[in-house]
């Protein structure tokens, strides 16, 4: 397999442990053939630069400097290996571009890049939250202009794959793609917890929220389905799990802390959400507007039930099985499906339905990648042949 180039700029600054640094982290720790994926870091004035080989076992947290680590101490411990100044790439070797930020600079390097050779990167694509629906986000995250220079880079960028229909949907709909290939879509892999298969228990009472504290996650109408729930007696406990992203919810998180049934977990390390888990009767995620989805999917691999909204693009191609599809979240829906969970019969039911689930692994999405980004030579030769040879005329 010939060697790539791994785009992982905002990852290294902030390597958090869900989301899209989620996806990022487990690429790295699938690939195919390791000794060909080479990580790099965008730096400005510079441009595309190697970093230490050092730096691997910490993004995948193998290093023991790393294990059990802050976010904020792991982005320390990166920092100091991407001091010395790193090598460019080897022309001709592709570059692959796994993640989203908003850094114009960043963007603008690789539309230069861009006109001199279309070929020479490729991207995934994750969601377009922030350009079309910038409703569900605090005011002033992101500066418009920067937000901009990414996807204007996605309307023009050649080769491009997304994680899921609806999001190329919208790249070929909303975005302003010109007319020809989509690129293709590779769902996110659901068993990166590392949770053993989960079994029925009724006294299992805990719903965990999965993602970035915010509005757009309905974190604020799901704490107060709870309150009116523990308001009646209701016993269950609620857990949210995430990084707090929205400056608005600062005082509904204040307000639940006071609340003996409710925890919080900032940036807890794997095996503190498995633990989290092991208690969960199910999961909660019923966002307004949502890329991907992959908490509810790790959910159902590990044999759980969600509380889910019903547009959620990764359960789009699965069978409504172990799941409470919400299709206007709110309170009171949230509210109606926590006590419908609650109930002995309905929650057996449905752990009895994910067990009849299958689901994508990251071993299939890494796979599935490599082979795009970095077809066999012979292969490749013969796409370029074929891309001159349409374009003549006649």
């Amino acid at each position: 397999m010939p060697d790539v180039v791994l785009d992982i700029s905002e990852f290294l600054r902030n390597p958090m442990r869900t989301g899209i640094q989620r996806v990022v982290r487990e690429l790295v720790r699938h690939w195919p053939a390791a000794g060909q994926l080479r990580l790099a870091r965008f730096v400005p004035g510079q441009g595309l630069q190697l970093v230490s080989d050092r730096v691997r076992p910490l993004v995948l947290e193998t290093d023991d400097r790393a294990r059990g680590a802050t976010v904020e101490g792991l982005a320390a411990l990166i920092a100091v290996e991407c001091q010395q100044p790193g090598e460019s790439p080897r022309a001709g070797v592709p570059i692959l571009v796994p993640e989203l930020c908003f850094t114009a600079a960043r963007w603008e390097w690789y539309e230069a890049l861009r006109r001199s050779d279309p070929d020479a990167f490729a991207m995934i694509v994750f969601d377009f939250i922030p350009w079309l629906h910038r409703h569900v986000y605090s005011v002033g995250e992101a500066p418009p202009a920067e937000i901009a220079c990414y996807f204007e880079l996605v309307a023009k960028a050649k080769r491009l794959a997304f994680i899921s229909a609806a999001t190329r949907d919208e790249a070929m709909t909303r975005i302003g793609r010109a007319p020809g290939p989509a690129g293709p879509v590779f769902p996110l892999g659901a068993d990166a917890l590392g949770l053993e298969r989960q079994t029925f228990d009724d006294g299992r009472n805990a719903f965990v929220v999965i993602g970035s504290v915010c509005r757009n996650k309905c974190h604020d109408l799901i704490f107060a389905a709870f309150e009116r729930l523990w308001r009646e007696g209701f016993t269950g406990e609620l857990v949210f799990v995430g990084r707090d992203a929205d400056r608005d919810l600062a005082g509904l998180l204040e307000t639940a802390r006071t609340y003996p049934r409710f925890r919080h977990l900032v940036h807890p390390a794997d095996d503190v959400l498995r633990d989290a888990l092991r208690r969960a009767r199910a999961t909660i995620a019923v966002s307004r507007v949502e890329g991907y989805g992959l908490g509810p999917v790790e959910s159902l691999h590990a044999g759980i039930p969600t509380i889910v909204s019903s547009s959620t693009p990764s359960l789009r191609r699965l069978p409504p099985l172990a799941q409470i599809r919400i299709d206007r979240p709110d309170t009171d829906a949230v509210a109606a499906a926590v006590r419908a969970m609650s109930a002995t019969a309905t929650a057996r039911r449905l752990w009895a339905e994910a067990r009849r689930l299958k689901l994508p692994t990251w071993r299939d999405f890494a796979a599935s990648v490599a082979a795009w980004i970095a077809p066999a030579p012979r292969a490749f030769a013969w796409r370029r042949l074929f891309d001159r040879l349409r374009a003549r005329p006649g």
